[in-house]
């Protein structure tokens, strides 16, 4: 394997995969920072978030190297548009390499199928795409669109409360958290504090069916 390693214990950005591998773990640092209240205050500014962001990734790609072969990192769609559930035993994770779950040591523990026969999401989706235009024929996908939208709200509803939430109940909630009016005047219902924080849901206090469920 390549050295990973240039002047002074710091990554050696020529060396083949290491810049792909830097990319790739200032995403995931950066999706990790992401979720931290301070660091979407106002009062962060943006000159140290990009500092902090790039000395993390910088400090952690030696121990990227140590753990898997860089030359074989590639920059994907499935890099950018992709989700990974952790839990206690083991990683779920839905990639081009299919939906797996991996325990701790990268050992296959389950996985949806045993050949993946249904082809890359992201790719069959433009072919779909790309086949109605020739042929001139309508494609709505708004159904997929607004299932798997309300799935996603679903998912925050059941987090941010702490609770089970069903899929009926929550239709029927008048939960609106758009403006009264749709135009560049009328404030957001939401609006952060003097440190530019705005409000945290906390499960068991939060209220998912009111539009003001913070409080």
């Amino acid at each position: 394997m390549t050295s990973s390693t240039g002047l002074f214990g710091l990554p050696d950005f020529f060396a083949p995969g290491v810049a792909t591998a830097f990319v790739l773990t200032a995403l995931r640092v950066g999706g990790l920072l992401l979720v931290a209240p301070a660091w979407s205050a106002k009062s962060f500014p943006m000159k140290l978030r990009t500092a902090v962001l790039v000395v993390f990734a910088t400090l952690l790609i030696p121990s990227a190297s140590a753990t898997s072969d860089l030359t074989a990192l590639r920059i994907t769609p499935v890099t950018f548009l992709s989700e990974t559930i952790i839990g206690s035993k083991g990683t779920l994770y839905f990639s081009d390499g299919g939906t797996q779950i991996k325990d701790r040591a990268g050992k296959t523990l389950w996985r949806y199928r045993k050949t993946d026969e249904d082809g890359d999401p992201y790719q069959n989706e433009h072919d779909e795409l790309y086949k109605a235009i020739r042929e001139d024929k309508k494609l709505n996908n708004a159904q997929y669109g607004a299932t798997s939208t309300f799935t996603a709200m679903l998912g925050r509803y059941a987090t941010y409360s702490g609770k089970m939430v069903k899929w009926d109940e929550a239709l029927a909630w008048d939960n609106s958290e758009l403006p009264e009016k749709l135009d560049f005047k009328t404030p957001t219902r939401f609006s952060p504090d003097a440190d530019g924080l705005y409000p945290v849901a906390v499960p068991g206090k939060f209220d998912p069916s009111k539009p003001l469920g913070y409080a």
